[in-house]
């Protein structure tokens, strides 16, 4: 979220699991397991999980640019799900603490990856 604040995407594309990442070391671990439509393949399912994390970072930047926050109360819905070495949490939430104390629930972590303690952002979703 600070790098949204600063409006770095530097800085964001470097906590953003990239295409080599998706591709060479989660999805054999994950493959078709994790999606609905059978025969998808890597690089589809990395295409889409940018268009969508994508489109709600525009809207993110839109609304955050700019703004003093804070985050509390980081949670995840879903139970962790294992696959090979990695963890992944889905349905992720937190609350953004404005400078006036108003206070935001956002909702768009879909999902965060995680090997040896290492985090990596898989998804942002509306």
């Amino acid at each position: 979220m600070s790098a949204i604040r600063r409006d770095n995407l530097n800085d964001f594309n470097k906590i953003l699991l990239s295409r080599q990442e998706h591709n060479e070391y989660f999805w054999p671990n994950i493959g078709e397991k994790f999606h609905a439509d059978k025969g998808i393949n890597a690089d589809i399912a990395y295409d889409m999980m940018l268009a969508e994390t994508n489109m709600r970072l525009n809207v993110l930047l839109s609304f955050y640019k700019g703004k003093v926050f804070e985050i509390k109360n980081i949670q995840c819905s879903r139970p962790v799900e294992n696959y090979g070495p990695f963890s992944l949490y889905l349905g992720c939430n937190f609350d953004v603490i404005l400078l006036n104390g108003e206070v935001l629930k956002e909702r768009t972590l879909n999902g965060v990856i995680c090997l040896n303690k290492q985090c990596k952002l898989y998804h942002l979703k509306d």
